[in-house]
């Protein structure tokens, strides 16, 4: 029926095989179920009871806007001059085989709507020319093509066979490309451009083959769920990429040198490899502070240096900052490398686990080697208690900055650090008169000499055992927490902390301290604390009987010292002579068992055990109480101990419990044995 150029074909209920039908009609109205062969082309408005539709269905309306249903095509066509509208929210129009845009036609979609391409995707027209958003997702079950010369807004891979571009591509990105699963193939010769101020998101488990063209700059967003290394996403032009976002977990590799010219935020590990991380710009790089390992590891390159301005570097604790324009002698970019959880190359014992070094450049690129003046900020993991711990056992307060000078670490008196457990970092800083060059934390010119000591105790020993102390201490759990730091001998260790102190090794009878003293009427140069074993071992605080002595504790390489032995109540001892203590060809064996290497000999000892093979077995003498009016005659290992009131405290602290100065059997209580230690030793 024709009224006034008002052609309706309405259809109810029927079924129509269509080969070719072409529908000049303005409106098309199906209540039925239209299963199409061959093509429909809809020339006005249509809308369709159904879900679905096979065959092409154009839609080709021109000077004005076409509505377009939001369903399942099998191939859908836009074409002619005029704009094609997906005004539906709440619906997905699916493409299965082909989607088809020519030049003529633009689309607009409000926001939410969707097309899915299951198919061939060859767009050549616009979408949303004035709005940021409008998705085409390519979400097929097989490997896709995209081609085309037209201008996407939001263009999205979710396919895990990937897309391969085709025909030359010769598209635009206007907004986004959003790569969620599989690979987007692109080459030299079928490529597509990112127009200026777009953005690539990139996530784990997709890949971009090729750089794409660039109209201007654009960024770059990593996320998702594990490690990436960098692709096609990243331009090779050095002004192209504009912010760098990197949001995915586990870590993100580079593959090859990249340049950020606005900003970088960085959530992850970062491993630059044998390239650089280059930031060409005055913002620095903002860290995710709530993960420990956020760092970026390798080479971080600052360009455009200038004077009285921090520049952030490797993490949010390493940075430089120049004073004036003369102090940096005409430095005008500097390059930070840094390897975590690495001992320097240089004489590593005694430093913590990274590896520092800092390069300056002037603006011909050349490498800056005359005096320069700037404040270094730097910092390590200190974490003692978990796996990503670079402190080595090195206390934080003693660790400084040093650089390497050819053949030696010089130490800078950098400022005490802080500590900060909420993001398991140690941080501090410098101000360096000198030069660039290899840095490391810890100690200079470290070194170190290894050693075993033996000694017995008279309370806990056991008779006729040939040489064994009980560990009743250990069993009934008494040795879980450390002493006070007031308390004798521990008093004496400068370094001493309870807190740093959470478990005990196997088969201990008590806490013991070692003096080291360079003449034997000197004070001490230095202590060593650890624990003495059932069988008279001196161990260190980790269970290891090789003692080890480092420069860090105050040993000087080569020198030879007086050992005193100090337990918190038995009288302490001294070496009759200086045991020779180097880093190079043997291990001193310091026998204190031994009245021969005693001062004052078997006088200054106690008889333990004859055994039946005529050994003598010495011990420290039992029972010499320290308290306030004591102490100075204990420290004072020449000055025979011979208070007459040390009983005393076994006496008043009878029948108690617990890791008592007055328990000199060290078995946890109190009782009239610990009396006739104290009583039967007074006067010696």
């Amino acid at each position: 029926m024709k009224k006034k150029n008002l052609y309706i074909l309405q259809l109810f209920g029927l079924l129509l095989l269509i080969n070719t039908f072409n529908l000049s009609s303005q409106v098309l109205e199906s209540t039925g179920h239209i299963f199409n062969k061959g093509k429909i082309m809809i020339k006005g408005q249509a809308t369709f009871s159904q879900d679905s539709i096979g065959g092409i269905v154009e839609y080709s309306l021109e000077n004005q806007t076409q509505y377009i249903p939001q369903m399942v095509y099998d191939d859908v066509r836009f074409l002619g001059k005029g704009e094609k509208s997906l005004w539906d929210p709440t619906k997905k129009l699916i493409a299965r085989t082909n989607f088809v845009t020519d030049d003529d036609s633009w689309i607009s979609m409000v926001q939410n709507a969707e097309i899915n391409t299951e198919g061939t995707t060859n767009h050549n027209s616009r979408i949303n020319p004035v709005a940021s958003y409008g998705l085409i997702k390519m979400n097929g079950l097989s490997a896709q093509d995209i081609k085309g010369h037209g201008k996407y807004k939001v263009l999205e891979l979710d396919n895990s066979a990937g897309a391969d571009v085709r025909e030359q591509g010769g598209f635009k990105v206007g907004s986004q490309l959003v790569l969620t699963k599989g690979d987007f193939r692109n080459d030299a010769t079928n490529n597509f451009e990112m127009e200026n101020g777009t953005e690539i998101v990139r996530n784990v488990g997709a890949s971009l083959s090729y750089e794409p063209t660039a109209g201007g700059t654009y960024n770059v967003t990593y996320q998702g769920v594990g490690s990436m290394t960098t692709g096609g996403e990243i331009p090779k032009q050095e002004g192209v990429l504009s912010k760098l976002a990197i949001h995915n977990t586990d870590s993100l590799i580079l593959s090859k040198k990249v340049t950020v010219n606005d900003s970088i935020f960085v959530g992850t590990k970062v491993y630059t490899k044998n390239d650089t991380l280059v930031i060409n710009s005055q913002k620095n790089p903002v860290f995710a502070l709530a993960n420990p390992d956020v760092e970026i590891i390798g080479s971080v390159k600052r360009t455009k240096i200038i004077p009285q301005k921090q520049y952030i570097l490797n993490n949010p604790f390493t940075y430089v900052e120049f004073p004036d324009i003369a102090s940096m002698s005409r430095t005008s970019s500097l390059t930070s490398t840094i390897y975590p959880d690495s001992l320097p190359e240089f004489i590593p014992t005694d430093k913590t686990k990274r590896r520092f070094y800092l390069a300056g450049y002037d603006d011909q690129g050349a490498l800056i080697t005359t005096p320069v003046t700037y404040k270094y900020g730097f910092g390590w993991r200190h974490a003692p208690t978990l796996s990503f711990d670079e402190s080595n056992n090195l206390l934080p307060d003693n660790i400084k900055l040093l650089r390497w000078i050819g053949d030696r670490w010089e130490q800078y008196n950098s400022d005490l650090p802080i500590v900060d457990p909420t993001i398991n970092w140690a941080y501090s800083s410098n101000l360096i008169t000198d030069n660039y060059g290899i840095f490391a934390l810890g100690t200079k010119d470290s070194f170190y000499t290894q050693f075993n000591t033996y000694a017995f105790l008279e309370g806990p020993y056991i008779e006729n055992s040939g040489g064994k102390m009980s560990m009743n201490l250990l069993k009934r759990g008494l040795l879980k927490t450390a002493p006070p730091k007031a308390e004798y001998p521990l008093s004496l260790v400068p370094n001493y902390n309870p807190d740093d102190y959470t478990s005990v090794p196997d088969s201990v009878v008590d806490w013991v301290v070692l003096e080291f003293r360079p003449d034997r009427n000197q004070p001490a140069s230095f202590y060593k604390l650890g624990f003495i074993k059932y069988n008279g071992e001196i161990i260190d605080l980790e269970g290891n009987s090789l003692l080890k002595v480092t420069s860090y504790d105050g040993y000087m390489l080569d020198s030879q010292y007086y050992v005193v032995l100090r337990q918190r109540n038995h009288a302490p001892i001294i070496t009759s002579k200086s045991f020779a203590l180097n880093a190079k060809d043997f291990v001193p064996q310091i026998d204190l068992t031994d009245p021969a290497n005693v001062e004052g000999g078997a006088a200054s000892m106690k008889l333990l055990e004859i055994t039946s093979k005529n050994r003598n077995i010495y011990g420290l003498k039992a029972g010499f109480f320290v308290d306030e009016n004591s102490i100075d005659d204990m420290v004072n290992i020449l000055k025979t101990f011979t208070a007459k009131t040390d009983w005393e405290a076994a006496y008043f602290g009878f029948t108690k419990e617990g890791y008592l100065q007055g328990d000199y059997d060290l078995n946890g209580i109190i009782t009239t044995n610990d009396f006739n230690y104290s009583w039967n030793n007074r006067l010696q």
